[in-house]
């Protein structure tokens, strides 16, 4: 499989899985982290996504707020191949999964503050 249509193939996946219709628009996704940590040449989290305007997946950053199980046969690895169906198992570590939270039910920012507390200390909001 090429590495480009990994994201293809996984939304395909996940779009054979769903159910229900279609979600009201506009919809925010809030993407948590810690921006006090470092990433692997000392830089700060926070400054390292403004100067690249990328959010990377543990797979690229390896650093996690737990167990840091993204490689090949690791929990996030294998749980990535259960919910998308092995459609990144190949691909580059800069196409694999970002996390963050769609907000469907369209609460206030304020409420969405502090859910998530041992993912995250802070979040972005899209």
């Amino acid at each position: 499989m090429s590495s480009m249509n990994s994201v293809d193939l996984a939304f395909s996946n996940i779009r054979r899985k769903a159910t229900g219709g279609p979600l009201q628009r506009p919809l925010s996704i809030t993407i948590n982290f810690h921006p006090d940590r470092l990433t692997e040449d000392n830089t700060p989290l926070l400054l390292a996504i403004a100067k690249s305007g990328l959010i990377k997946s543990q797979f690229e950053t390896q650093t996690s707020n737990g167990g840091l199980t993204a490689f090949q046969g690791g929990a996030r690895w294998q749980w990535e191949q259960r919910v998308f169906d092995g459609a990144y198992d190949d691909a580059p570590n800069q196409l694999r999964p970002k996390y963050g939270a769609l907000n469907y039910r369209q609460y206030p920012m304020v409420l969405l503050q502090g859910l998530v507390p041992p993912i995250s200390n802070s979040n972005l909001m899209f």
